[in-house]
């Protein structure tokens, strides 16, 4: 939900209005969203049809890419020059 607040000359709320439609993961363990660096988006996960129904928040997803020794990889991909 998104509602419009004034501030001066004193504090006033507006009408509350849907952000966003559907379901979306909800962790419990904190922020389960983020804001792109120019304000203008969101990046959430979507709930799946199986993971709306489940007690398991990773039900219905397929995949999940885990790189290891990423750091390692960049380095030999592009040297620093040293």
């Amino acid at each position: 939900m998104v509602v419009a607040v004034q501030t001066e000359p004193t504090f006033a709320a507006g009408n509350t209005e849907l952000l966003f439609e559907g379901s979306y993961t909800v962790s419990g363990g904190g922020r389960d969203y983020d804001i792109a660096p120019e304000g203008q988006r969101f990046l959430m996960i979507r709930e799946g049809r199986e993971s709306a129904e489940s007690d398991d928040p990773f039900a219905g997803l397929s995949r999940i890419h885990v790189v290891l020794n990423w750091f390692t990889e960049l380095q030999a991909r592009v040297p620093t020059g040293r």
